[in-house]
């Protein structure tokens, strides 16, 4: 089996600190400048450089994948399942719920044949817009939870070592991954339901 590259750590491409805890406009700052510096269209440019920064901010960008990426400079895959907390076990079944209303009134509409059959659907398509709209909050409510988790991973990965933190940190890896598929979800239904009346 061939041996697999090594990982790319994207906190140093960018010179931020490798810590979870990082500020959007830092890591926007830090690959503005850097792109600036190596972009091919510029004296002394460097392409590889430049896509390099890119994938950096593309991995440091989203809570979730910059604590998967994490994870892996120290070793640790994200875990791939885990046990979620009751109130985001409670939001799953709520999205299936949201999710599944969704579908029956774009199917309902889809099937509908005439302006007066659209039209006897739109009320559904309104109760789904609204549920899936309320979803939304509660899962914007839920990521912000879970990164409010960085700082207090950060301080004690500095005080007691990463590897006082490391299971902590996988559970809430796979608690985004499951939050962020499930806003992406939410957010393509409602793009879904808004133009299909288009």
């Amino acid at each position: 089996m061939p041996e697999s590259a090594p990982l790319t750590d994207a906190f140093a491409i960018l010179g931020l600190p490798r810590q979870l805890d990082l500020k959007e406009a830092a890591i926007e700052d830090a690959w503005r400048a850097l792109s600036l510096r190596h972009h091919p269209d510029r004296p002394g440019g460097d392409a590889a450089l430049s896509a390099g920064a890119n994938e950096a901010r593309e991995t440091l960008r989203r809570p979730g994948s910059r604590l998967r990426h994490w994870l892996a400079l120290h070793g640790q895959p994200a875990a791939r399942s885990a046990a979620l907390d009751p109130a985001t076990m409670d939001l799953f079944s709520a999205v299936a719920e949201g999710l599944t209303k969704a579908d029956d009134a774009l199917r309902r509409k889809a099937a509908a044949t005439s302006a007066i059959g659209r039209a006897s659907v739109a009320a559904t398509e309104l109760q789904a817009q609204l549920g899936l709209q309320a979803l939304q909050g509660r899962l914007t409510s839920g990521l912000t939870k879970a990164v409010s988790q960085f700082a207090d991973l950060d301080s004690r990965s500095t005080a007691e070592g990463v590897e006082a933190v490391l299971k902590e940190a996988r559970t809430l890896a796979a608690t985004l991954a499951f939050l962020e598929k499930w806003e992406a979800q939410c957010r393509e239904k409602l793009l879904a339901l808004a133009t299909s009346a288009l």
